[in-house]
């Protein structure tokens, strides 16, 4: 026995509640075709899974998995650390 298959409607009803910081810039078709989403924090936009996005997984950036100079780097957003830096070409 399957899982039910749901509609692009349900999806996006779904995710405004569980993520309403995302934006979705691509149609839900299934649970396994990715979807391209922004994040209306920071403006980064990534490829995620549906499953991924209704079990909570949100932006990458805003996580802090994925670096962006001037967002989320080390120099930024603790700069009394670059003191102890090596190369400061940051």
């Amino acid at each position: 026995m399957g899982r039910k298959a749901i509609t692009n409607e349900v999806f996006v009803e779904r995710m405004s509640i569980i993520n309403p910081n995302i934006i979705l810039l691509t149609k839900y078709i299934r649970r396994t075709q990715k979807i391209k989403c922004k994040c209306k924090i920071d403006g980064y936009e990534w490829d995620a899974l549906p499953s991924h996005l209704l079990n909570g997984s949100g932006c990458p950036v805003c996580s802090n998995r994925v670096i962006i100079h001037g967002i989320n780097d080390v120099a930024t957003t603790h700069p009394n650390f670059i003191i102890y830096f090596k190369n400061k070409g940051y």
